[in-house]
């Protein structure tokens, strides 16, 4: 019946390892910084600036892209 005794100490073990691993991020969650830089937002800008002048293009008819138009 030794088998038997381990075998409940691991699997027990491995049941608390598991439920320690999902609780750990509900007992401590971990806090998120979101930072962006000016360049970052130039991107962007720069971006959203040519899908403002793809879909003028579009909508007027004078889209040059085969594949879309």
């Amino acid at each position: 019946m030794k088998i038997d005794w381990y075998t409940k100490f691991v699997l027990s073990a491995i049941a608390i390892g598991l439920f320690l691993n999902f609780a750990s991020p509900i007992i401590a969650p971990k806090i998120a910084n979101a930072e962006i830089e000016s360049s970052d937002l130039d991107a962007i800008e720069r971006y959203l600036r040519a899908i403002k002048s793809n879909l003028r293009k579009i909508s007027s008819g004078a889209c040059v892209n085969s594949k879309i138009c």
